[in-house]
């Protein structure tokens, strides 16, 4: 038979854990309540410092070779969103205002996926941050998921979606990975909220 003192740290340990647990899972409902309320601001890259630079040391064919890379890889983005996440309202921003974001001064600096602009009145007060890229913080490449002051989340909030699974033999496009991160949101908050 196990002693008392045995049966006391089996005790402080379980609910330790249970502690830890019910923790976790406020944070998750806090999220997932705080998204689905106000929205989704993606970052869409902008290198107007590049272009410059190349049409200032006489290099205009490659400026509109970069111009037009970067259209079509933000149009990619902007598409991937529109066409598959229904979670939360998703706007966009450039990365030049960036700083503007994480200051909260989102009038002028949102549109939407039809390029028009964000109304004030549809500024939302709660908002968390994307944007497809790769970080150093989580080590892989795929669809970011980073609070207001566009600051990487932390698990076990769900925080990103990968672009290479299965051992990276396969590669996913930004729609199928907004459209798994999309899924993902739906089944936790259909998990925590079956009343929703």
């Amino acid at each position: 038979m196990a002693s008392p003192q045995i049966w006391l740290v089996f005790i402080a340990y379980a609910a330790s854990s249970l502690g830890l647990w019910a923790q976790n899972v406020s944070a998750e409902e806090q999220f997932l309540t705080q998204l689905h309320e106000g929205a989704l601001l993606v970052r869409l890259q902008d290198r107007t410092q590049s272009i410059q630079k190349l049409e200032e040391r006489g290099y205009p064919d490659r400026a509109a070779e970069l111009r037009e890379q970067q259209y079509l890889e933000n149009k990619e983005t902007i598409l991937s969103f529109k066409n598959t996440f229904t979670f939360a309202p998703v706007f966009f921003f450039y990365a030049k205002d960036s700083e503007k974001v994480r200051n909260q001064q989102l009038e002028g600096v949102l549109f939407k996926a039809d390029q028009t602009p964000v109304l004030s009145q549809e500024i939302p007060k709660t908002f968390y941050t994307a944007e497809f890229s790769e970080t150093s913080q989580l080590g892989i490449t795929g669809l970011i998921i980073m609070d207001h002051k566009l600051i990487p989340l932390k698990a076990p909030l769900p925080h990103f979606e990968r672009k290479f699974i299965l051992l990276g033999l396969i590669s996913r496009s930004k729609a199928e990975m907004a459209k798994a991160y999309n899924q993902e949101l739906w089944e936790k908050y259909r998990f925590h909220f079956p009343d929703r």
